[in-house]
């Protein structure tokens, strides 16, 4: 796996419309979210074109306990 391809949470906090918190609460309830825990206390590496089939497929799925919004929402937000 390449270097660049694997981001941590800051990372994708500064290239994508998501917060930490959503990638926090997706890591722990999103069985899918491409994550892998490179340490023992919280050391998390997010692949990065993972990331972008994730993003493109948790559009419009919703789910009532999971509060993370869709990436066209948080791509409205910005405007």
């Amino acid at each position: 796996m390449l270097k660049g391809e694997m981001l941590t949470v800051s990372e994708v906090v500064a290239r994508y419309p998501l917060t930490r918190w959503a990638i926090y609460q997706a890591i722990k309830s999103d069985p899918v979210f491409p994550f892998i825990n490179i340490g023992p206390v919280k050391n998390y590496r997010i692949n990065e074109p993972k990331l972008k089939i994730w993003l493109l497929r948790s559009q419009g799925r919703a789910s009532s306990n999971v509060l993370i919004p869709s990436a066209l929402e948080l791509l409205e937000r910005r405007k």
